[in-house]
């Protein structure tokens, strides 16, 4: 019972809205850098909550629009996405 118990895991994340903000100015500040050096730039995807709830949907199978639900609430750090996870599922998610 104890090696069950220690298999199943509850995964929580923590959604900072600073780390969008940051993502922005990063991606901004290396374009404005790119165009100063007359060089082309692609700006990456910014993962946001709908980037990091679609992930967390395909790897736990929990519906997509659920966690971004979960995502909302303003009250929650921590927001739980699924209980009694299997190691591999787990490390997918790291």
């Amino acid at each position: 019972m104890q090696d069950k118990k220690a298999r199943q895991q509850v995964i929580r994340m923590i959604i900072s809205s600073q780390h969008v903000e940051s993502q922005e100015e990063s991606i901004a500040a290396a374009a404005e850098k790119a165009a100063e050096k007359g060089q082309s730039y692609t700006a990456p995807e910014v993962r946001d909550q709908s980037y990091i709830a679609r992930g967390l949907s395909r790897i736990t199978g929990v519906d997509q629009a659920k966690i971004e639900g979960r995502m909302e609430e303003v009250n929650n750090q921590y927001v739980e996405v699924k209980k009694k996870m299997d190691q591999t599922m787990s490390d997918e998610v790291r």
